[in-house]
C-alpha cells in the first residue's frame, strides 16, 4: 500500500500534511502527551474524513474518542529501560494484515521494489 510518514516537528510538519487526502488512514503512535503537531494532524484527518488508528501505552488516552480504533500496547521494560518490542510487533502484524488483504498486489509491489533497488545498486 502506498504510504508516507508524518515525522517532522514544528512547522515542517505542515508541508508533510499537504500529502493527506481522503481515502487515507492515519496511524498515530503516542504514549501520553499530545503535542500540537499530533493535535493538528488529528484535526486535519477529521477535516478530510481520514480514519485514525491510535497505538498507545496509555489505556485512557485523551485522543481515543476521536479515533476509529485504539490499540493498547503495554510498554515492555527491562531494568527501567523502555523497549519497543510490542510496538514493532504490532506494526509488523498490521503490515502483514495489509499484505494478506491484497496478496497479488503486495507481491507485485515487492517485485517492483527489488527491480528498482537492483537497478540502483546492482549486485547488492
Amino acid at each position: 500500500m502506498p504510504s508516507y510518514a508524518l515525522n517532522q516537528a514544528g512547522i515542517a510538519l505542515a508541508e508533510q500534511m499537504l500529502e493527506m487526502a481522503p481515502g487515507d488512514a492515519m496511524l498515530v503512535l503516542l504514549a501520553r502527551n499530545t503535542h500540537r503537531e499530533v493535535q493538528t494532524a488529528m484535526e486535519e484527518a477529521e477535516r478530510l474524513d481520514i480514519p485514525v488508528v491510535l497505538l498507545t501505552s496509555h489505556r485512557a488516552h485523551s485522543l481515543a474518542p476521536a479515533c476509529a480504533q485504539v490499540i493498547y500496547l503495554p510498554r515492555a521494560r527491562v531494568e527501567s529501560i523502555p523497549l519497543h518490542g510490542p510496538t514493532l510487533s504490532c506494526l509488523e502484524m498490521l503490515m502483514l494484515g495489509l499484505t494478506a488483504a491484497e496478496p497479488a498486489r503486495s507481491v507485485d509491489t515487492m517485485n517492483r521494489l527489488v527491480r528498482l533497488r537492483n537497478s540502483i545498486r546492482p549486485g547488492k
